[in-house]
C-alpha cells in the first residue's frame, strides 16, 4: 500500500506539465532536448491527463516504473527526491508505468 501512495504521489506530478510543440520523430525515437509530440494517459484518478495541461514546466524528467519490479521499487525514494528538486525549477518528474495491467494486475492504480 505504501508503495501505491508513492507511486500515486508520482503519478501525481504527471499533472504537473507543460506543452509542447509537435515534432515528427524519426524511428530513433526522441534524444535528450528534443521536443516531444504531445500525449494523454490516464493518472490514478482514471482522468486524462498531457503535456499541455501544464504550462509552467521548462521540461520534464521522465522515469519509466512500475508497483512489481523490485529495482523501481528500490527507486522510489530517489525519483520522489528528484521531483522535490527539480519541480520548483520548472522540471517536474513524470513516472509512467509502462505494463498492461490485465498480464500483471499488480501494477494496477488499486
Amino acid at each position: 500500500m505504501k508503495t501505491h501512495l508513492r507511486i500515486a504521489l508520482i503519478l501525481a506530478v504527471v499533472v504537473s506539465t507543460v506543452s509542447f510543440t509537435t515534432k515528427k520523430v524519426s524511428g530513433d525515437g526522441y534524444q535528450i532536448g528534443d521536443v516531444v509530440q504531445d500525449f494523454k494517459l490516464k493518472n490514478i484518478d482514471n482522468k486524462e491527463v498531457s503535456l499541455s495541461d501544464y504550462k509552467a514546466a521548462k521540461g520534464f524528467i521522465i522515469a519509466f516504473t512500475c508497483n512489481t519490479c523490485p529495482y523501481a521499487m528500490a527507486y522510489e525514494d530517489r525519483i520522489i527526491a528528484l521531483d522535490k528538486k527539480y519541480a520548483s525549477q520548472g522540471y517536474p518528474v513524470i513516472a509512467i508505468m509502462p505494463n498492461n495491467t490485465t498480464v500483471k494486475p499488480g501494477d494496477s492504480f488499486e
